[in-house]
C-alpha cells in the first residue's frame, strides 16, 4: 500500500467518511487542492470528486472532465503516478441483467455515465503509470436522499410505503464505505490501467433489504411487492475478486453498518445544532 494518498473530494458526502476512516486507522492521507504549494510527497491520488445529476450539463463536464485533467497534470508534475478513479456503473448506461461485467456493451449512458467513461480513456492515455478505474455503484452516505436506499430511509423514517419493482432478484447495486475502504487501502495495482467493478455480495432480495431496514429503523412503513415490470440489473465483482483480492462485504453487513453510520451523523448534527442555539 502506499505510504502517502492524497484524496480529492474529502469535503463531500463519501470523501469524507473514507477521509475519517484513514485518520481513524493512522493511514496518511491528505486532501487534494492543486492551487496550493506543497512540498507533500505524495505516492497516490484517490480521485473522487465529480458532478452528478441534479447538477447542470456544465457542472458535471466542468468536474469531472475538465478538473480530471487539472488532477492528473498536477500528479505528473509531482512525481505521482498512481492513481485510484471513482467511475461508475452508471458508464453502463440503460441494462436489463444478471452479473454485470466490465466487458458488458454500454448502453445510453447519459451524460454523467459518458463524463465518467470520458475520464476512464483519458487516463488509459495519460502518462501515469498505474490507474486503477474503479466502477462503483450505489456507494452508501450519510447525506444521500437520492438513491434508491437514500429514498427508502427517508421513507421509513417517515413511516411512509414503499413500492419495490423486481421485489424477489437478488439485488447487490450498492456499497458501504467501510467495504471500499478495506480494499483500496489493501489491493495493489497490477496494470498501467485497468477497470473493475465492485459492489456487495449478492445475498439478499432487494424486498430482503429493505425490510431490513424497516426492522433496523423500527418502521411502520408497508413494503409492497410490485407487479410492474422494470428493468434490472446486479453487477459481477469476479474480476475484482481474482484479479486484485477484493472482498465484498455481505449485504447485511453492509446495510447494517451504513445504518449505524447514517443514524450517528443524524444524531450528531442534531446536537452541534443544540449546542450552537444554547
Amino acid at each position: 500500500m502506499p505510504k502517502k494518498a492524497l484524496i480529492t473530494g474529502s469535503r463531500g458526502d463519501i470523501g469524507s467518511m473514507l477521509y475519517a476512516l484513514y485518520k481513524r486507522y493512522g493511514l496518511s492521507i491528505e486532501p487534494f487542492n492543486a492551487d496550493i504549494a506543497s512540498d507533500t510527497k505524495a505516492d497516490i491520488i484517490i480521485h473522487m470528486a465529480a458532478k452528478s445529476p441534479p447538477s447542470s450539463p456544465c457542472d458535471i463536464l466542468t468536474s469531472n472532465i475538465v478538473y480530471l485533467k487539472k488532477v492528473v497534470d498536477y500528479a505528473l508534475s509531482h512525481g505521482i503516478n498512481k492513481m485510484i478513479y471513482f467511475s461508475s456503473v452508471s458508464v453502463y448506461g440503460s441494462q436489463n441483467k444478471e452479473d454485470l461485467s466490465e466487458e458488458e456493451y454500454l448502453n445510453s449512458p447519459g451524460l454523467y455515465g459518458a463524463s465518467k467513461l470520458f475520464g476512464e480513456m483519458y487516463l488509459k492515455e495519460s502518462a501515469l503509470k498505474h490507474v486503477l478505474a474503479i466502477r462503483f455503484p450505489g456507494i452508501l452516505g450519510v447525506k444521500n436522499t437520492t438513491n434508491i436506499f437514500g429514498r427508502c430511509y427517508v421513507k421509513l423514517k417517515n413511516n411512509e410505503d414503499i413500492e419495490i419493482t423486481n421485489p424477489h432478484r437478488l439485488f447487490n447495486n450498492f456499497i458501504c464505505v467501510e467495504n471500499l475502504f478495506d480494499f483500496i487501502t489493501t489491493t495493489e495495482m497490477k496494470e498501467k490501467f485497468d477497470v473493475i467493478n465492485v459492489a456487495s455480495e449478492k445475498t439478499m432480495t432487494l424486498f430482503e433489504i429493505v425490510n431490513f431496514m424497516k426492522t433496523l429503523l423500527n418502521s411502520d412503513s408497508k413494503i409492497i411487492e410490485s407487479s410492474r415490470k422494470s428493468d434490472f440489473f446486479n453487477i459481477s465483482t469476479q474480476k475484482a475478486q481474482t484479479l486484485y483480492g477484493f472482498n465484498p462485504y455481505d449485504a447485511k453487513a453492509a446495510v447494517e453498518l451504513w445504518i449505524k453510520n447514517r443514524i450517528a451523523y443524524i444524531e450528531n448534527n442534531q446536537t452541534c445544532q443544540k449546542s450552537e442555539i444554547f
